[in-house]
């Protein structure tokens, strides 16, 4: 059995003069398998997390 949750994360960081925002949703939990996604700064990506090992993915 998986589950299934959503968690949200923002950071908020200053950098040159602008502000980047981290927001990371985990949207699904199955044994040992985390899919989710992220965005810094607008640039939206997935990543996935197999047996504790973290494996990003750049849309």
């Amino acid at each position: 059995m998986g589950v299934v949750g959503v968690v949200g994360v923002v950071g908020v960081s200053g950098v040159v003069g602008s502000v980047v925002v981290v927001v990371v949703v985990v949207v699904f939990v199955w044994d040992d398998v985390v899919l989710g996604v992220y965005t810094i700064g607008g640039v939206v990506s997935v990543f996935a997390d197999v047996s504790g090992v973290l494996m990003v993915s750049f849309v």
